[in-house]
């Protein structure tokens, strides 16, 4: 699992050039697992647990353009402006987890959305296959 996480951070961060940025998700023992970026250490525990709870909830991309505007997705301290990005990472039935995003401003970009949904979903798609193994490696013990 570490290099799937380790794998999913880093084409994250090549293609979004984001500041900061975190995956959630549930493993076969019931624990959450967070995977932040490098700089996500500064994430507030309370807004993790209303991200991850929004994204379990949510059933599409919800992507904040200024949020210093909107601050449903949090904001940073510093009162300086950014864009937020909220992924749910969903099996086809159930929802594994979530990640989240924070980048500089930038204009509204269609093509960026379209980017994050398809990433979120082949990101559910390659948690939902190592969760699997994880599960059959742990009953064969």
């Amino acid at each position: 699992m570490a290099e799937l996480d380790a794998l999913l951070i880093r084409a994250l961060e090549q293609s979004t050039a984001f500041t900061q940025a975190f995956i959630g998700y549930q493993l076969p023992t019931r624990d959450w697992k967070l995977v932040v970026s490098r700089g996500g250490e500064h994430w507030d525990p309370d807004l993790l647990r209303r991200l991850l709870q929004r994204g379990l909830q949510a059933r599409q991309l919800v992507l904040i353009d200024d949020s210093l505007s909107d601050p449903t997705l949090g904001q940073r301290a510093d009162g300086q402006p950014d864009q937020r990005a909220l992924l749910p990472l969903w099996a086809p039935r159930e929802p594994l987890g979530a990640a989240c995003i924070v980048t500089p401003p930038a204009a509204p970009d269609g093509e960026r959305a379209a980017y994050l949904t398809l990433f979120a979903e082949l990101a559910a798609l390659a948690l939902r296959q190592a969760l699997r193994r994880e599960r059959r490696e742990a009953a064969g013990n």
